[in-house]
């Protein structure tokens, strides 16, 4: 049987591998996919009437193969193990017109490319970016070309066409590119398979640029009052000057309006329905050190918690010092109250040396029940109670619990 060779892309043929001796010439497809190959890799060339007639199209030819991938098994041949990555450098198009390339080498980038790009049979392909590609060369000088960017190219292609309009020819006997004007080498050419490349290390990345200085945008007042939970503005300034708070400075923040600044959030949280009565403790208070006079009430149910959080919570103030304690409770029977009052007087014995005295509170039942009221007996405090509907009589610590209930809508 006579041999039967044909060259397709470069590789000469004798045998079909889709199947055990089985030969090219008597392969039933053999004909209909060396005509399909041939198409899909042919490269044209660019004519000069459409120069002249300014309808120029961007051509490029690295596409996707328009053949199936199952078919064109028994043509292609295997990559080596030790075959350089062809992902790692720019491919030299000579049929190219312009070089689509990956994104993120594009300086100045325009997202709104006007030019678009067309494939070897002038179907359309869909262009993302254009900008500059910049390369650096081993002579320290720079040269720049238009590119555009695709997602449908797989390679980054460098049309010659583009480098030669800088000055920059393809010396294929020296394998590098070279300058026109000097002959002086720029970058060394590697052979991959049919491609001739350039390293990516070539090509310039763009910088970020960092913002400057004078860009920076002070914080507005409102959103450094939210910030710190809602604290008195000027009281914010004065930590900040003082450098009681960190990573802030004093010229970072816009105190423009300090002076009648109001929170809309503030001022809803501290609504009341009833003023309660100024100097309604007069009657009760006598010179005490501080911790000895204690002033506690009870607040709850709190609303819109889960089950297992506590809804109950018991404040106590300081007659002296204004000094506040809060504690979770579940429940507001003698049971949860009693080892609060245990922990507080036996916290003040140990860290102040003082003996609470006296405590101050409205009738509860939580509070008049016999476990506390021998609880006082035993430690020597007298406890003062208010009368019965007259909550302003304990006025501290029912003013405390409004400013927990404030904090905790503001907050909210």
């Amino acid at each position: 049987m006579e041999s039967y060779n044909y060259n397709i892309t470069g590789i000469n043929w004798k045998r079909c591998f889709r199947a055990v001796g089985h030969t090219a010439k008597r392969c039933p497809k053999i004909q209909d996919l060396k005509t399909a190959v041939e198409a899909n890799f042919t490269v044209s060339t660019r004519s000069k009437s459409t120069k002249k007639s300014g309808n120029k199209r961007n051509h490029v030819h690295h596409l996707n193969s328009t053949v199936p991938a199952d078919e064109l098994r028994c043509l292609r041949r295997a990559p080596s193990s030790n075959e350089l990555n062809i992902d790692n450098f720019f491919v030299l198009n000579s049929a190219a017109e312009i070089s689509p390339i990956d994104s993120k080498f594009l300086h100045s980038r325009n997202d709104n490319p006007p030019d678009p790009l067309f494939g070897a049979g002038n179907e359309e392909i869909p262009v993302a970016a254009s900008g500059n590609l910049t390369f650096h060369w081993l002579n320290n000088t720079s040269h720049s070309l238009y590119a555009i960017s695709s997602p449908h190219v797989d390679l980054n292609l460098i049309s010659t066409d583009a480098l030669e309009d800088v000055g920059i020819i393809v010396d294929n006997r020296r394998k590098a590119l070279v300058r026109l004007d000097s002959d002086e080498v720029l970058a060394p050419i590697t052979k991959i398979g049919k491609y001739r490349c350039v390293p990516l290390s070539f090509g310039k990345l763009p910088k970020h640029k960092s913002p400057s200085p004078c860009a920076f945008q002070k914080f507005p007042l409102t959103f450094v009052h939210r910030l710190f939970d809602h604290i008195n503005v000027k009281d914010t300034r004065k930590s900040i000057e003082s450098k009681l708070i960190t990573n802030i400075r004093i010229n970072d923040v816009d105190w423009t309006g300090i002076d009648k600044f109001q929170c809309k959030d503030c001022l809803a949280g501290k609504l009341t329905k009833h003023k309660h009565i100024v100097g309604s403790r007069l009657k009760y208070q006598k010179y005490y050190e501080p911790f000895e006079y204690i002033h506690t009430d009870l607040f709850g149910p709190v609303s819109g918690v889960d089950i297992t959080s506590p809804k109950y919570f018991i404040s106590f103030t300081d007659e002296n010092t204004r000094f506040r304690w809060v504690f979770p409770l579940k429940k507001k029977d003698a049971d949860h109250i009693l080892p609060i009052f245990q922990q507080l007087v036996n916290y003040i014995k140990t860290q102040f040396k003082v003996r609470v005295l006296t405590f101050h509170m409205d009738r509860g039942s939580e509070y008049t029940s016999t476990m506390v009221r021998d609880y006082f007996k035993v430690k020597g405090i007298i406890p003062i109670y208010t009368t019965v509907g007259d909550s302003s009589s304990n006025g501290i610590a029912e003013r405390a619990n409004l400013t927990f209930l404030n904090d905790c809508r503001t907050l909210y």
